[in-house]
């Protein structure tokens, strides 16, 4: 079994927490920024090796038990182990960084979110764009 210990930087696209190891990145399923995890390579995706938390050594303060029962293994919600303030701050930290890595826009717009409460279904982003 292929494993390693990792310390997650970040969250990015999908989720992923991202960890650095000697030969590069590597993304990590399961975990969250602050967190050394100890993980087993699944596979890679673009170059990248991915890889699943099988046990969390240091624990990030945001983490927390989900209220669904069903949380992580139904596969509708995939944030249910993060509280929900740390989960509005990190989907706005990867849209920032889309907008940064991927449109070359360095200051991302400023932002106006909205909830339909934390237990609410969320399943659509808007986004307006003006160019004044």
């Amino acid at each position: 079994m292929d494993t390693i210990t990792l310390r997650i930087e970040k969250l990015v696209q999908g989720g992923w927490g991202l960890g650095r190891t000697d030969n590069g990145i590597v993304f990590v399923s399961g975990c969250l920024p602050g967190e050394t995890v100890v993980a087993q390579r699944t596979g890679s995706r673009g170059g990248t090796p991915q890889a699943r938390t099988l046990d969390i050594i240091e624990m990030s303060p945001v983490r927390r038990t989900p209220f669904c029962p069903l949380a992580g293994s139904c596969g509708g919600c995939g944030w249910q182990h993060i509280d929900y303030a740390a989960q509005v701050r990190f989907k706005k930290e990867i849209a920032d960084e889309c907008f940064r890595r991927i449109g070359k826009i360095e200051e991302a717009p400023s932002w106006r979110l909205f909830s339909a409460g934390e237990k609410a279904y969320r399943w659509r982003v808007r986004f307006k764009v003006d160019y004044n």
